[in-house]
Formats: structure tokens, C-alpha cells, sequence
């Protein structure tokens, strides 16, 4: 069972990471870093997520392999911690 359940924003080129325990994280092609949704510039994300507004037309669920091949052409190391 993958970790995480994806969608992306192929207009933006932003990525959202979904967990089951955990609030769902963005991360921008423009600045490889996760980050909250909850963070006052992501709020649009934000309300798509948690009350179907905003850009919630533009988040297409992926799978976790699209995902990964999505971070690894943004030059995202998909083999760093793994064994």
C-alpha cells in the first residue's frame, strides 16, 4: 500500500502530498521544498482541499509512481534514506 496519495496541478507545477496521518503538503516546481498547506500563500490549495473551492478544478489525482517520476524530473533524489 503506498505511503502517500497524490494530486497535481499540471498548470501550476505543483504537487500535493496527501498522508493518513498528517496535513497535506504542496511542493512547487519553482521551490523544491514541502511545504503546508495551511501557509497563508498556499490558501488557495488549502481551501480547494479542505472545502472544494478555489483551484480544485485544476487537482488531478495521481498515482505514486506519476509522482515520483514528476520529483524526479524536477531533480528530487528518490533514493536518498531508502535502503
Amino acid at each position: 500500500m503506498p505511503k502517500y496519495s497524490y494530486e497535481y496541478d499540471q498548470e501550476r507545477e505543483v504537487l500535493v502530498r496527501h498522508d493518513k496521518n498528517g496535513l497535506p503538503m504542496l511542493m512547487r516546481k519553482s521551490d523544491l521544498v514541502w511545504e503546508s498547506v495551511l501557509d497563508s500563500k498556499n490558501d488557495m490549495y488549502g481551501r480547494a482541499i479542505f472545502l472544494g473551492q478555489g483551484c480544485w478544478d485544476r487537482l488531478n489525482d495521481i498515482s505514486s509512481e506519476e509522482a515520483e517520476k514528476i520529483l524526479a524530473e524536477w531533480g528530487i533524489d528518490l533514493t536518498e534514506g531508502k535502503k
